[in-house]
């Protein structure tokens, strides 16, 4: 299960590495946080939190989708 969930970890940063704008950016819109996206892990309740910019991608955090999201979003 943890091989799984290291491979598809890596799958969904890969994807956002090629495609960043592909992330849905609802908390971000409803945190007041532009810029901040979300990447589901495939196969699993989890998603990457990420901002993208010109040069790099700052991963915030790797959140399980049940959790309270906007608590964890606080001061990253």
């Amino acid at each position: 299960m943890a091989l799984r969930f290291v491979e598809a970890f890596g799958a969904a940063c890969n994807h956002i590495a090629e495609w960043p704008e592909t992330g849905s950016s609802r908390f971000g819109a409803d945190l007041g946080l532009p810029g901040l996206r979300h990447w589901r892990i495939e196969g699993f309740p989890y998603a990457v939190f990420y901002i993208a910019h010109a040069d790099q991608i700052d991963i915030w955090r790797v959140l399980h989708l049940g959790s309270d999201i906007p608590a964890w979003m606080i001061d990253p």
